[in-house]
């Protein structure tokens, strides 16, 4: 039987399982903006998601078009929209592809938004096998209520304050069933974190992160590798993730996704 499933199917082109992932995000960031209090979101005619969740971070206040072609007049109308909500927070269009459109750059150029930064879109096809393997015991689903600890291993992983992972990834948005916070712990303590978002039958992988101290044991591939397993169970037909650097670019390919294109983010900074 043949358990190969879009993100590398034989069966899907390598062009529909990339659109499909892409899609499947802009559904994910949708679902994040909507659990979250005081958040803004809005999907424009042609696709173009603007969610505003008043991060400290730009990408977590995206204009975001999952198109190949994304609709340049589209993205200045919600920019528009985005310097009006943001009240000093930073934001940031997100597009696929590594050239970015002349219009596109004039409305980022308008705004200010002139740093440009690229990650890897990589996917990987979810099989039968994962869905009834043995799930880690060291790995465990924070409840909402524990979010706090969530955004104290990301936050110190990745040298930020709790309080601004925290103001995304709060107790509502934790105890939305798709969205899924995991940390892994050694000896009883929470070493390191991932959240899995559920959306269109994929789930999205992000801020894995181990604590500086216990990392190069095995711990993301460990938990990254729970996650997938919970979401294979779970329906989910595929996976992607957004890696931004060689480790995890290396660390994600060795767990089987593979690489599919540049995603390009135009910020403040």
């Amino acid at each position: 039987m043949d358990t190969t499933t879009p993100g590398n199917s034989p069966s899907l082109s390598q062009d529909a399982a990339t659109d499909a992932a892409a899609l499947a995000f802009r559904t994910g960031m949708a679902k994040i903006a909507e659990s979250l209090a005081g958040a803004h979101f809005e999907i424009a005619p042609h696709g173009t998601l603007l969610a505003f969740n008043r991060a400290a971070v730009p990408a977590l206040n995206p204009i975001l078009s999952p198109s190949r072609e994304p609709d340049a007049g589209e993205i200045a109308v919600l920019a528009s929209k985005a310097a009006e909500l943001s009240d000093g927070r930073p934001w940031s269009i997100r597009v696929r592809g590594e050239v970015v459109a002349a219009e596109i750059r004039e409305t980022a150029d308008k705004h200010h938004l002139t740093v440009a930064s690229q990650q890897l879109l990589m996917t990987k096809g979810l099989t039968a096998e994962e869905s009834v393997a043995n799930l880690s015991p060291s790995v465990r689903l924070l409840a909402g209520a524990e979010f706090a600890v969530f955004g104290e291993i990301i936050g110190a992983a990745f040298g930020v304050p709790a309080e601004i992972v925290s103001q995304v990834y709060d107790g509502d948005v934790l105890g939305v069933p798709d969205i899924q916070a995991y940390v892994l712990e050694h000896d009883g303590t929470a070493v390191a974190a991932g959240v899995a978002v559920l959306a269109d039958r994929h789930v999205a992988i992000g801020n894995v992160a181990t604590l500086p101290d216990f990392r190069r044991r095995g711990h993301a591939s460990l938990l990254t590798r729970h996650m997938l397993q919970v979401a294979a169970r779970s329906g989910c037909i595929a996976a992607y993730l957004h890696a931004g650097d060689a480790p995890s670019i290396g660390l994600f390919q060795s767990l089987g996704f593979v690489p599919r294109e540049t995603w390009t983010m135009l910020s403040a900074f």
